[in-house]
């Protein structure tokens, strides 16, 4: 499934709001602030993604979204059809195995949603 421009969150308001009012998922290389938005008329699936300075420099920060993003990108339709997610980079991140990021993100989605695999 693709993530589309839609999909994107780039507002500060909104990754503030997701942050502030969201449950947090622990994934250990990275977490997840998750808020279902089922007032949308139209459902959509949207995603930020964060990697602070602690993840390491330039190149390591981006290759920490990269692999959060694909991690969403393959992964997004385990979630509820209308929902916002900001995930957030921890240091070890760039360390892991992509399978590794992508088992734990499954297996957090599924216990928190009751989504079967």
């Amino acid at each position: 499934m693709r993530y589309t421009r839609q999909q994107h969150l780039r507002k500060a308001a909104d990754f503030k709001e997701i942050r502030a009012s969201g449950n947090r998922w622990e994934c250990g290389f990275f977490y997840v602030t998750f808020q279902a938005r089922p007032e949308r008329e139209v459902p959509l699936r949207r995603a930020g993604f964060i990697a602070s300075r602690r993840t390491g420099n330039a190149v390591a920060r981006n290759r920490a979204k990269r692999l959060m993003r694909e991690v969403f990108r393959r992964n997004q339709n385990l979630l509820p059809d209308s929902c916002d997610l900001v995930m957030v980079a921890r240091p070890g991140i760039i360390k892991a195995e992509y399978n590794e990021l992508e088992r734990r993100f499954r297996s957090m989605v599924q216990k928190r949603t009751g989504t079967p695999s």
